[in-house]
């Protein structure tokens, strides 16, 4: 890959020189699923910059994308109008970086949650990614991203600190859909569900399935900064009308709080199913 990507380097550099568009394009491949540390890393920091270089008329533009790639989970792309910009942006952004200390969503350091695959230099006014490197770019908005904060790889235990099993989300499908793997402290009970908002209802939606037979459907959406999902009243095995609903609760301390209750009388009351508290693994 290093070949690869040094090939590709200095082919498309030597090309560059006298090209009026420059594109840098990076590879970043995130590290033991900490999706979370790494859109905040680069939202606060490399987004931020180059924000503030748009604005100043040192970058033309710039995007992040999600890839569904083997390789590498984000593509980081700056557009520069002439050699001239291109040249002077290390020198601004070493400036900018003495101004603003690095922002961090916890006490990880960027190299324990992302990993520099390799980066190339093009021409601007050329660049097509091939489909395999781009993310969709119809799930970007803050409605599809609001669900992001249970991204990661979980050791969920009780609230009395038992364990309870370990829980995997990751994004799939560009980044339109969050594909979630459960398994029980025991190994014995495992689930699947892929989560998703859909823009044309406006709500999110979660379907379940594990390996004792057991569907959920839920939709919902967040409420207070918590993702609730419930699904419609159903007939359980008891014959009983019942409504399940789930609720995600993001902590200032970086673990998440999932609480899945049912109801037997339509949502008058509600009784607790399971409670589990996530904790990332480190």
């Amino acid at each position: 890959m290093d070949n690869l990507f040094t090939s590709l380097f200095l082919f498309l550099f030597i090309q560059n020189t006298s090209s009026q568009g420059i594109a840098t394009i990076d590879f970043v491949k995130i590290q033991d699923g900490r999706t979370a540390e790494a859109q905040f890393y680069y939202t606060q920091n490399w987004s931020a910059f180059r924000a503030q270089a748009q604005v100043s008329g040192w970058i033309s533009d710039y995007q992040i994308l999600e890839a569904d790639h083997s390789e590498w989970d984000l593509i980081l792309i700056s557009n520069y109008s002439d050699s001239i910009q291109f040249k002077a942006i290390e020198e601004r952004f070493t400036r900018w970086q003495e101004q603003s200390p690095l922002q961090l969503l916890n006490d990880l350091k960027p190299n324990e949650f992302r990993k520099n695959m390799g980066a190339i230099t093009t021409n601007s006014k050329t660049l097509s990614l091939p489909d395999t490197w781009r993310a969709s770019d119809k799930c970007n908005s803050e409605h599809h991203r609001a669900f992001d904060f249970w991204l990661g790889t979980w050791d969920v235990t009780l609230p009395d600190g038992k364990p309870a099993g370990r829980n995997t989300i990751k994004p799939i499908q560009g980044g339109c859909v969050l594909h979630e793997d459960w398994v029980s402290a025991n190994g014995v009970y495992k689930g699947t569900s892929y989560n998703f908002y859909n823009a044309s209802t406006g709500k999110w939606n979660q379907s379940w399935i594990d390996n004792q037979g057991g569907v959920l459907q839920m939709s919902g959406g967040i409420k207070d900064d918590n993702m609730v999902m419930s699904t419609l009243p159903i007939q359980n095995f008891k014959g009983e009308m019942q409504t399940d609903k789930i609720t995600w609760i993001p902590k200032a301390d970086g673990t998440v709080e999932q609480i899945w209750e049912k109801s037997l009388d339509n949502g008058k009351t509600w009784t607790v199913v399971f409670h589990g508290i996530y904790t990332k693994e480190t």
